[in-house]
């Protein structure tokens, strides 16, 4: 309940925000997002701090998120509170935390809509930066829709600027045989597939380090 109070009144500052044109912010695809009756996985290109503000503005409050979190926010003495009251999974960053994964696939298989940033980080460029295989865990381990998105425009400032949330088309983890063992090679080839799907999303300018990935997609599909 605390949760869902919380979010409501920073969506809905936000909002007020915007109405004042304090930021310039815009959704699209909203209809790409799945019937709320089951969890997903939005994954999404990280720029800067003020993209959880504008994911969360962004989705219709039925899709009210989950993310991941640094561990130690919770400790922090006005905002740990308010941490600890809302949807986040923590994190140990610099380490491959597998209780947070595990706790991220348990809340999706209930219903989650779990926002994951792959790359894990922002890099003041704008471009995509190699991702980390979370997400693709988390797909492959409860079949979830994948939902791509992006956030194009201004990344340095929020304030007064231009930026907008795109939310492409859904897709799924391919179906693994019940006797076949995950692989490394599993992880890495879904983890490139779902910083592809983002890409395509972005200018080209953006593509950054899947760059190459993205044009070799393109000229499969002209062969086509």
């Amino acid at each position: 309940m605390l949760s869902t109070i919380s979010y409501r009144i920073i969506t809905g500052i936000v909002a007020v925000c915007n109405w004042l044109r304090l930021v310039r912010w815009q959704v699209s695809g909203i209809d790409n997002l799945p019937a709320r009756t089951s969890g997903m996985i939005l994954v999404c290109n990280h720029l800067e701090w003020h993209d959880i503000p504008l994911i969360g503005w962004g989705l219709p409050v039925a899709y009210q998120p989950w993310w991941f979190a640094k561990h130690d926010l919770r400790d922090g003495w006005w905002y740990g509170w308010w941490v600890k009251r809302m949807p986040i999974i923590p994190v140990r960053r610099g380490q491959r935390d597998r209780d947070a994964v595990h706790h991220a696939i348990a809340a999706v298989k209930n219903g989650a809509v779990l926002v994951v940033f792959p790359e894990g980080t922002w890099d003041y460029s704008g471009k995509l930066l190699p991702a980390k295989s979370g997400a693709s865990r988390i797909a492959i381990h409860t079949g979830a829709p994948i939902v791509p998105m992006a956030i194009v425009g201004n990344h340095i400032s929020p304030w007064g600027k231009s930026r907008q949330l795109i939310i492409g088309k859904p897709f799924f983890a391919p179906s693994l045989a019940t006797d076949h063992t995950l692989t490394a090679s599993d992880i890495a080839q879904l983890t490139t597939t779902i910083m592809v799907h983002i890409a395509q999303l972005l200018p080209p300018e953006y593509h950054g380090y899947y760059a190459p990935m993205v044009a070799a997609q393109q000229d499969t599909t002209k062969e086509q």
